[in-house]
């Protein structure tokens, strides 16, 4: 999962979206925060996003606050 955020934070969007399908695929928990961890913002546009967030159940739209 943080290895996903690292790329995401690089503009390495594909890199980002391989390792996030597999922590998904690997069930890591963290998974979850895919939709409030600000450092995602960058893919949120990405139809890859979308589909991420609606097959793990969630809406994607993110609730992401920043301080």
């Amino acid at each position: 999962m943080w290895i996903s955020w690292a790329f995401a934070a690089l503009g390495e969007n594909d890199e980002a979206f391989r390792w996030l399908e597999l922590a998904y695929a690997d069930r890591v928990f963290t998974v979850a925060l895919l939709n409030v961890e600000c450092a995602y913002d960058s893919l949120r546009s990405d139809l890859r996003f979308a589909a991420l967030s609606r097959k793990m159940g969630v809406e994607p739209e993110g609730i992401c606050t920043k301080s």
